[in-house]
């Protein structure tokens, strides 16, 4: 398993991106994908996904002017179930040491039954996952928010994605709070392709 201090000392130029990051005083997280890998190996990451709060994007962008950002970007998604639903942010993206990174903002999922966001709110940055390494501070999102978006997409295997099996490995290997789960919902809200999944977790009862 790759941990936090494996990918600064692999990574010298995201190390330097969170260090900017932190000193610009920008609220941050790796989520998705890459949480999973760092928090349980499940399997390895081809990118770095991050997301950050609604209000920091703009000073985001000036901060990472080589970043190409595209606003309200629409992503169609197809569940597992054959749900058709879209994803939508802001985004910045960019190649840093190698690395393809995904910075997300202001992201949210529009299905039939609504649109839900999930994105990184106050209650969210109070609850992330903090590693202080080597003078760096690096947050992770609080597993149910990489949990949540997974429970939206529902992808699997015949899509090359893993988003049941990385959500149960993040309920085998971290500790996810009920009280932090009906807060986090209160927020967001449920269609029911996420709450069937959540239920299954036995995140719902």
């Amino acid at each position: 398993m790759q941990s936090v201090e494996q990918l600064l000392t692999t990574h010298p130029a995201l190390k330097a991106l969170f260090g900017q990051l932190n000193k610009a005083r920008v609220r941050w997280a790796i989520f998705a994908g890459s949480e999973v890998t760092l928090l349980t190996g499940n399997r390895a990451s081809t990118d770095l996904d991050i997301i950050v709060h609604n209000d920091d994007f703009e000073k985001l962008v000036q901060l990472l002017p080589h970043a190409e950002c595209v606003l309200g970007k629409s992503t169609p998604v197809t569940a597992g179930d054959g749900e058709k639903l879209k994803s939508i942010a802001d985004n910045l993206t960019f190649v840093l040491d190698g690395t393809d990174v995904d910075i997300m903002s202001r992201a949210w999922f529009e299905t039939k039954d609504g649109k839900f966001p999930t994105y990184l709110t106050e209650l969210a940055c109070e609850q992330r996952l903090t590693f202080s390494v080597a003078a760096t501070t690096v947050y992770l999102a609080h597993p149910f928010d990489t949990i949540l978006i997974k429970a939206f997409m529902r992808r699997g295997p015949e899509q090359n994605k893993h988003d049941q099996a990385d959500a149960e490995a993040l309920c085998s290997q971290q500790r996810i709070e009920r009280s932090y789960v009906a807060q986090r919902l209160a927020e967001t809200g449920l269609n029911a392709g996420a709450e069937q999944f959540l239920k299954h977790l036995q995140l719902l009862i």
